[in-house]
């Protein structure tokens, strides 16, 4: 407990060191959570300075294993992307493990995407251009959210965009054996452990 609360705290204080550029407008909203979770989900929305009109929609689910993150740490990435690209990013933030184990993450995930998807005309996007993504524990929030979009057939999506998804609970790949420094096989089997909780190590994920 002790050591994440420590490694959680070091990630805020990088992001607070970030240089980021004034052709990206960052802005911060809370929309309806699900219903037995918190009342509001904070989605934190990057546009570019001057664009007009609709643009398309990255909606997105930052990394850290299910255990650590916040949106804000991907502010350097949709600074590059959002003038790059002509897009506007919607950072999620939602519940982590162990405090809060699944589905708590992934229904905060599904609350927001479907504001955005419902409500998109009063922060600039196009509802039929809406993709989701996520690195790590991000990517595999997105590619679980791209199951949950498909069962339960409220709206579409347009596309997912995954970078090394964190996906295989069982962690019997090669590379989840690797030991590196940033995220070994004892870091995995935590963050594994913390997002599901008494689900972790049976059959039924």
């Amino acid at each position: 407990g002790s050591t994440l609360e420590r490694v959680r705290a070091d990630r805020l204080r990088a992001n607070a060191l970030m240089q980021l550029s004034d052709q990206v407008v960052r802005t911060d909203m809370m929309v309806p959570g699900p219903a037995d979770g918190p009342g509001e989900v904070r989605i934190r929305v990057h546009r570019p300075v001057g664009a007009e009109g609709d643009l398309p929609c990255l909606y997105w689910m930052h990394g850290g294993g299910y255990v650590l993150g916040v949106p804000e740490q991907d502010d350097e990435r949709f600074d590059r992307w959002c003038t790059r690209f002509g897009i506007m990013g919607v950072c999620v933030q939602y519940r982590l493990g162990p405090e809060h184990p699944y589905p708590a993450g992934l229904e905060d995930c599904y609350a927001g995407l479907k504001w955005v998807k419902e409500h998109g005309d009063e922060i600039g996007r196009t509802q039929s251009r809406v993709g989701i993504g996520g690195p790590s524990g991000g990517g595999g929030m997105a590619a679980a959210l791209g199951l949950l979009v498909r069962d339960r057939a409220e709206f579409p999506i347009d596309y997912q965009l995954l970078i090394y998804p964190m996906i295989d609970d069982t962690r019997t790949s090669t590379t989840a054996g690797w030991d590196v420094p940033v995220w070994n096989p004892a870091s995995n089997e935590f963050g594994w452990a913390s997002y599901l909780g008494d689900l972790f190590g049976g059959d039924d994920v």
